[in-house]
């Protein structure tokens, strides 16, 4: 990353080159006890991303924000509009510190199974899921019947399902019928 920021510099292209930087999903190593990338759980999910913007300030954004926000980002940036139409939003307004409004409050995860040869657990694949994220909670369903509820406030590492506590009987039904919407849009 440093001899690319050298070589911009050098080139006089630094001052006009927007620069994003991301990894792919995340190995669970273990946590959960899996070692996949296609978990349910948040460590397969969290992926790094910075943005490099000549002249804004660096910050830390807390939205949430999906993969499917790349191309229209990417699209805006380069005063580019798509031929199809786009799931995602840019992320130009929220990078240069311009107000945001009407901004998602829930992700869909899905991954639709399959084997996992070669990972631990041995021959364990994981299974289907839909999710949606929020800021406070994880909610998934999975293709076994199984359905987890995680409140990320008071449980960031999604030890305790609190699907079937009365407590978040609330919770669970209006993440169940989110998660619906969001599957049938």
């Amino acid at each position: 990353m440093k001899s690319l920021f050298a070589t911009l510099g050098a080139t006089g292209r630094l001052g006009s080159t927007v620069v994003i930087f991301l990894s792919d999903n995340g190995y669970s190593f273990g946590a959960h006890r899996w070692q996949v990338k296609r978990c349910e759980y948040e460590e397969c999910h969290h992926v790094p991303m910075q943005v490099y913007w000549p002249g804004v300030a660096a910050r830390t954004e807390t939205r949430l924000v999906s993969n499917v926000d790349l191309a229209p980002t990417i699209a805006d940036i380069a005063d580019a509009t798509p031929l199809v139409t786009q799931d995602g939003r840019s992320l130009v307004p929220m990078i240069t510190g311009q107000a945001v409004s009407g901004w998602r409050t829930g992700l869909l995860e899905h991954w639709p199974g399959g084997d996992d040869v070669g990972q631990w657990p041995v021959n364990d694949a994981v299974p289907a899921y839909y999710g949606i994220r929020t800021a406070r909670y994880h909610y998934v369903e999975l293709g076994t019947g199984e359905v987890e509820l995680y409140d990320l406030r008071t449980d960031p590492y999604e030890l305790v399902n609190v699907a079937s506590d009365p407590a978040y009987a609330t919770a669970r039904t209006n993440l169940r019928a989110r998660l619906e919407a969001l599957k049938a849009g």
